[in-house]
């Protein structure tokens, strides 16, 4: 009976350490080449698009949403992404791709 409830004990914390790395390997933002969550690629946008043409990205709009964050949507060899930077910092906190055929709040494709 003890070496059952011991056994339990053990395995419970594995199984659930097993689960939550599966949930955040599934909550995991998109990959881009030379950007990563955490890297600081620039305050402003200026600083944020040469970073963005060095890597060879084209920066196509920049907006700042309701927390204060910079969202920039970027194409990347014609595919659309969308970064979320910490204004204060100039730190990616979010890469995401995008469809195409995705539409903005005004119902363009911009």
């Amino acid at each position: 009976m003890k070496r059952t409830t011991l056994a339990a004990a053990l395995a419970l914390p594995a199984i659930l350490g097993v689960a939550a790395i599966g949930y955040a390997a599934s909550e995991t933002s998109a990959d881009l080449d030379g950007i990563a969550v955490g890297d600081t690629i620039g305050i402003d946008e200026a600083a944020i698009g040469a970073r963005l043409s060095e890597l060879g990205y084209t920066m196509t709009e920049v907006e700042t949403d309701e927390d204060g964050y910079l969202e920039v949507e970027l194409t990347a060899g014609g595919a659309p992404f969308e970064l979320e930077i910490d204004a204060a910092t100039g730190a990616v906190l979010e890469i995401e791709a995008e469809d195409a055929d995705d539409e903005d709040e005004d119902g363009d494709d911009d």
